[in-house]
């Protein structure tokens, strides 16, 4: 049984390519820290996810010949990047349904009350407001109903009840081995 869910997972996961920003842009969501067990790879990772960050948002960008500063303060997040660490590390277990819709925005809202957090790692705020609020472009909106028609097809056609918790499934990146089973026992 676990085979074949493993085999569907790679399956998913094959079909639905992904898109490095994006990718990067799951610091601000606190299951990215809790699903890395293991620090020092953690440490890697987010060393490459800062790099993809920075090279998005930190370009001067020349528009009508007039030189516009980038959205984040390269420095600053390199700076900032071990308290926000460690604060989103923290955070994880005061959430009651992480995956329940609308967490991020009650997570990033009771870390606003702290000015000692806004001052500390303003840049992530800045970083959380441009993940909340950037649209995405047709090929991630294309992504999104292909991995939709793939789960509802005309063999599996009674998943409207479900098929937003299926979705969310894929977008977590939980597979058969980091699933937190026990939580979700709790939970349900």
């Amino acid at each position: 049984m676990i085979e074949i869910a493993r085999s569907l997972s790679l399956e998913i996961r094959e079909r639905l390519p992904q898109d490095e920003l994006l990718e990067a842009m799951c610091v601000v969501y606190p299951q990215y820290w809790n699903n890395c067990q293991c620090p020092k790879t953690l440490k890697s990772d987010f060393q490459k996810i800062l790099k993809c960050l920075v090279d998005h948002f930190f370009k001067k960008v020349s528009i009508h010949g007039e030189q516009i500063e980038g959205i984040l303060d390269s420095s600053k997040l390199y700076r900032q990047g071990g308290h926000f660490a460690e604060t989103m590390w923290k955070q994880y277990p005061f959430l009651y349904n992480p995956n329940e819709n609308g967490a991020i925005t009650r997570l990033w809202t009771n870390l606003s009350a702290s000015q000692y957090l806004q001052e500390n790692i303003s840049e992530y705020f800045k970083l959380v407001d441009l993940c909340q609020t950037m649209s995405l472009g047709s090929v991630e909106d294309e992504r999104m109903f292909s991995a939709l028609s793939f789960l509802k097809s005309k063999l599996r056609n009674k998943l409207d009840k479900h098929v937003d918790t299926c979705l969310k499934l894929y977008v977590t990146k939980y597979v058969i081995d980091n699933f937190p089973y026990e939580r979700v026992l709790t939970l349900w």
